[in-house]
């Protein structure tokens, strides 16, 4: 199969990881997962090169169990992604700037514990989902009342004032 003609590629590691990354960059794919659970290989370096190999008009990027991954790279040159999840990413602790991501519909990051800060969503107008439940070290949420398409936002349990029971 001729790599333009993936529509999908799921990125799983090991040794033959460099050659995975090359078919990336000669493709057009829409879709790229990563699972990366328990690799020695996730670490910020090796992402930073999965992100440099994709396609500009990657729409969908998963991450998936990238335990030791503690810095996501820069995203900015994905202008067509609509959705970003980094799901499982126990160690994440911070997000590239994502304000150019201007199509990007679902951001879902359950389970990142030790995110935190948020990058500004406020100019995702487009955005519909924002997933930050499991995100335990979250100190504060981003203002969302300006993104009117948003419709499904799992809040974390500490921050969930909607979730709080007061015993009198």
């Amino acid at each position: 199969m001729a790599a333009d003609s993936l529509k999908a590629v799921i990125v799983e590691g090991g040794a033959t990881l460099h050659r995975a990354l090359e078919a990336l960059k000669a493709s057009h794919v829409k879709r790229v997962g990563t699972n990366l659970l328990g690799c020695a290989q996730a670490t910020p370096e090796v992402m930073a090169r999965v992100t440099a190999a994709l396609p500009a008009s990657l729409e969908h990027l998963t991450v998936l169990g990238c335990e030791g991954l503690t810095a996501f790279p820069e995203l900015s040159q994905l202008n067509q992604l609509r959705s970003l999840n980094l799901y499982n990413c126990h160690e994440l602790a911070s997000l590239p700037d994502v304000s150019e991501l201007k199509q990007l519909r679902s951001l879902d990051l359950r389970h990142c514990e030790k995110l935190a800060s948020l990058p500004d969503v406020t100019e995702l107008k487009q955005l519909r989902t924002l997933k930050l439940s499991f995100c335990s070290e979250l100190a504060s949420l981003p203002d969302v009342s300006e993104l009117k398409q948003l419709t499904d936002f799992r809040k974390p349990d500490h921050l969930d004032r909607d979730r709080c029971v007061v015993a009198v």
